[in-house]
């Protein structure tokens, strides 16, 4: 199986950071290639950084169908551009964020998310 997990922002440092962690417990059976979003912010932290992430996102997951990998992964807890990312894609395509609360959801009643940045709260 082959697997692009994309850190839909532009920092070198949290792309190694991804990098290691999978490397650490995926399958020996398993190829992944972990990659930054060139062209995106150096991090995703409001509406406007994910303005500017999903068009390059949406190229590196095209890319991937072209390349004959079996799915993508967005490597950002907000899920940057997942439901875009599934319309121009035709092999499976995962967020870490939507992922989590299904597992989340499967394993408990109550769950909570934390974030440290007030802007990542919903207004009400």
């Amino acid at each position: 199986m082959r697997i692009l997990v994309i850190n839909p922002n532009s920092s070198k440092h949290m792309t190694e950071h991804i990098r290691a962690e999978i490397l650490r417990i995926k399958r020996d059976d398993t190829e992944v290639t972990v990659v930054a979003n060139a062209g995106a912010p150096p991090a995703i932290e409001s509406a406007r950084d994910v303005a500017l992430a999903v068009p390059p996102l949406l190229e590196q997951v095209k890319r991937a169908n072209e390349e004959g990998y079996d799915a993508v992964i967005i490597a950002c807890f907000s899920d940057p551009g997942l439901q875009a990312a599934r319309e121009v894609s035709d092999i499976l395509v995962l967020g870490i964020e939507e992922t989590t609360l299904h597992v989340a959801a499967m394993l408990g009643h109550k769950f909570t998310i934390l974030t440290p940045l007030a802007k990542r709260i919903p207004a009400k």
